[in-house]
């Protein structure tokens, strides 16, 4: 992962401003946004509001390599999800132990509290099919 992917990411989420290339990490009519080519890759309203991530269209390495590094801080450093392509589409991955758990789709915007709470969800379902089984 890159230095400039994890700095970015760190400045969005503890909410400084941030530019470097063509990476901008911004304030736009009330959301910390982060931009890559200009693009709107991330979001949040406020300093404790969810992130929203995307990959606007736009599935490639660099992008993933941006969202890589914004998961990668908002997890505090737990490598447990990532953005990935599987047979040509866009996913994110949660892995537990550095084994793949499930692939969540990635299309428009992903609300990470709403990931959080299907990741936890999909958690006890396993928990409980395993108990019965």
């Amino acid at each position: 992962m890159r230095q400039l992917s994890v700095t970015a990411a760190d400045k969005f989420i503890n909410g400084s401003t941030f530019s470097q290339g063509n990476t901008v990490v911004s304030n736009d009519k009330g959301y910390k946004t982060m931009t890559l080519h200009g693009t709107v890759i991330a979001r949040k309203r406020g300093r404790n509001e969810a992130i929203e991530i995307t990959l606007a269209g736009h599935v490639t390495k660099l992008t993933k390599e941006r969202l890589n590094g914004l998961l990668y801080c908002y997890t505090y450093g737990i490598p447990d999800l990532r953005v990935v392509t599987y047979k040509g589409n866009p996913y994110i991955e949660y892995l537990y132990q550095d084994k793949l758990v499930r692939r969540y789709e990635f299309n428009g915007w992903i609300n990470l509290s709403d990931l959080n709470a299907k990741i936890l969800l999909d958690n006890r379902n396993a928990k409980r099919i395993e108990t019965a089984i």
